[in-house]
Order: structure tokens, then sequence, then C-alpha cells
């Protein structure tokens, strides 16, 4: 875990990649089995402490002074930790079985807690100073507006371009007596 931290702080993918010259080969059952369980250990974690992982993640993106951070380099994601315990965990040597077993006492015990953990965190970032005034559900809100604003800017930016573009190919403008306006209002 401590190496993963590292790793995200100096901006060093951590991220498992495959080598493009692989070989493809046959997955095992059980082998899919327990990839299948860490899976869907996370797709149920991620959603379940959606907000405490978005308040975590804009704390750590002002603390590390970066623009964004991918989720699956997040050293406090799910994915982080399911991968780490999954890690861990592949000294055992026992049937499929068991080790789904252990996998659903991880889920019940670690990873269905983890709320606490993340409501403590952002606790702690608060009381020293890292966006201590943060609201999750007001920062989405700029985030999306955001997202919005540069919809439309980049669809009002392509209507004007192709007005343009009718125009210097004697267009529509010319038809009007070189009405612009009515050029960009058929192009919209």
């Amino acid at each position: 875990m401590q190496t993963c931290l590292e790793g995200f702080a100096s901006k060093r993918s951590n991220a498992d990649a495959y080598d493009e010259d692989d070989e493809l080969t046959l997955v095992e059952f059980d082998e899919l089995e327990d990839k299948i369980a860490i899976d869907n250990m996370i797709k149920r974690a991620r959603p379940q402490f959606e907000d405490d992982l978005f308040a975590l993640s804009e704390r750590m993106k002002s603390l590390l002074q970066r623009k964004t951070i991918d989720p699956d380099e997040n050293p406090l994601d799910p994915r982080s930790i399911c991968e780490a315990f999954h890690s861990a965990s592949g000294i055992l040597e026992t049937e499929i079985r068991v080790k789904l077993l252990f996998y659903k006492l991880f889920e019940k015990y670690v990873m269905n807690n983890l709320g606490h953990f993340y409501l403590e965190l952002n606790a702690l970032f608060a009381k020293n100073g890292v966006l201590p005034d943060f609201s999750s559900d007001q920062e989405r809100k700029r985030q999306t507006t955001r997202f919005m604003a540069n919809r439309i800017r980049q669809s009002q930016q392509a209507a004007a371009s192709a007005a343009l573009a009718g125009i210097a190919a004697g267009g529509s403008a010319a038809a009007d007596g070189g009405n612009l306006f009515a050029a960009l209002q058929q192009a919209a």
C-alpha cells in the first residue's frame, strides 16, 4: 500500500499493463472466477462510497496540485485496495472455493466498512485545512455547469464555422445579400 501511495504521489502509473507482444492464453476457470470476484467487489464498492471518494479525490487534487486524478490510480479507491488484497492473497495455495470465501469475508468486514475510513480521512483533511469548506454536491454542480457550458460553446463554434464555410463557398449569406446573421441562424 505504501508503494502504491508513493507511486501515486510521484505521478507514476501503478496500473498493470499487458505487453503487446504477450501471447493470449486461455484463462483457467479458477483464475477467471478469481478475477470476477475481485471485479464484482470493486463494482459494488465504488457506487456505495461515490460521494466520499469524490471529496477525497478533490482534496488530493488540491494537496498534490493536480488537475485530475484517475480513479484507477488513486491508492484510496476500492480498485487499489482490492488489487492490493488480491496480490497479498496470491500466496494462499488453496482451492478457489476457499479463496472466494476469503474474498467474501474481506468484502463484508473491510470493503463494506470503507465509508468510515473515508469519512475520517475527509475530516482529517478538512481539519488540516485541505478544502475545509468543500461540499461535494456544490462541486459536482459546478463541474456539470462547466461541462454543459463547454458543450454549448463547442456547439456554437461548430455552427459558426459551418456558417462561415457556407459564406466562403458562396452559400446562403450571399443569397441574403451578405447577411451574416441569417447565415448563422440557418446553420444553427
